[in-house]
């Protein structure tokens, strides 16, 4: 419940009248099958590490919340560490059996806490052979985890109405409402997406690759109100966090240029792709690392973009579906080489 008590009744006060956030190190959370042996029962002896002075990157990795995206019922040891969540919301493991949506945090010894709603959680895309790309887009699926703390509230009325009032703010619902239907609404979402707060519940959005984003610490400090009215990053630390996204640098496309990929660049140019994206606007770039395409986020790979077919449930974007099962095949290639 503390992670969202100001979904409950908190009040905006000015972002520069609250006090700064503190910042602790931070443990990974593993899947209960890849977490090291008595990982739980070692983390309770480590010794409370307070952070004075963050990096760039510890800032980004630093959960805004302590205890979940929604309301749940506490629990010991922490719900992240049950098989049977990781089986729910199919999070994307990295090379160690990590998540990178989550970490734990004591904050005094003994007391194992869960992070959550850091830059990590949305910005890190983790590749299929599980190594993190920070600032990406990322593919954790942050609507399923949502889902799966609403619906473990569904008996305890308490817990059901700060949830609800979560809900109410999120997508601007007045009145009452089925909360059992918009969290099986919310954990059919695709990673990669996010119903964001003053949105419709039916209308995700995209999440951003932010690698080399320019985002002025103002606009940070807003950003952050959304996820938490009651602590704030101080002017120093959102500048450290400004500068550390800046100097992002996206890893190189693992896709090399071919015989394949030579033909595919001149069926681009062929077929006049660059009135629309040129290098200017980049919209192209590093397609190979993304996961959500188009305007309305249900598309998954560029080969089901250019399968006419998906007019069905995805209209516009006519372009390339003339060509030839081959052409289609090496511009696809090209297209991962940028």
């Amino acid at each position: 419940m503390i992670a969202f008590l100001f979904f409950a009744a908190a009040l905006f006060a000015p972002a520069q009248e609250l006090p700064v956030r503190q910042i602790w190190k931070s443990y990974p959370v593993y899947h209960p099958d890849k977490a090291p042996p008595d990982y739980i029962e070692w983390l309770r002896t480590q010794a409370p590490e307070q952070i004075a002075n963050p990096t760039g990157e510890e800032l980004y990795d630093a959960p805004i919340l302590l205890g979940s995206l929604g309301a749940r019922p506490p629990s010991d040891p922490p719900f992240l560490h049950d098989k049977a969540w990781f089986d729910k919301v199919n999070p994307p493991l990295t090379r160690e059996g990590a998540i990178t949506g989550y970490v734990y945090i004591l904050r005094a010894k003994g007391k194992i806490e869960v992070g959550t709603a850091s830059c990590a959680m949305c910005h890190n895309r983790v590749m299929p052979n599980g190594t993190v790309i920070k600032g990406g887009q990322g593919n954790f699926p942050v609507d399923a985890a949502l889902a799966e703390d609403l619906l473990t509230t569904t008996g305890n009325p308490a817990l059901r109405e700060v949830n609800k009032a979560l809900i109410r703010r999120l997508f601007q619902i007045n009145g009452d409402f089925n909360l059992i239907n918009d969290a099986k609404l919310l954990s059919g979402r695709l990673p990669g997406l996010m119903t964001p707060p003053r949105s419709a519940i039916d209308s995700p959005s995209q999440i951003p690759d932010i690698i080399g984003a320019i985002i002025q610490p103002a606009a940070l400090a807003k950003k952050q109100l959304d996820y938490d009215t009651v602590t704030r990053y101080s002017d120093e630390q959102l500048e450290t966090l400004s500068k550390y996204v800046a100097a992002l640098k996206a890893p190189p496309s693992p896709y090399k240029t071919d015989k394949l990929t030579r033909q595919g660049g001149k069926i681009f140019e062929r077929e006049a792709c660059a009135k629309c994206h040129t290098t200017a606007n980049d919209k192209l770039t590093g397609l190979w690392r993304k996961g959500v395409l188009g305007h309305s986020g249900t598309i998954t790979t560029l080969e089901e973009w250019l399968d006419p077919s998906r007019l069905q449930y995805s209209k516009g974007h006519e372009y390339g579906f003339q060509l030839s099962g081959a052409e289609r095949f090496a511009l696809i290639a090209f297209l991962r080489t940028l």
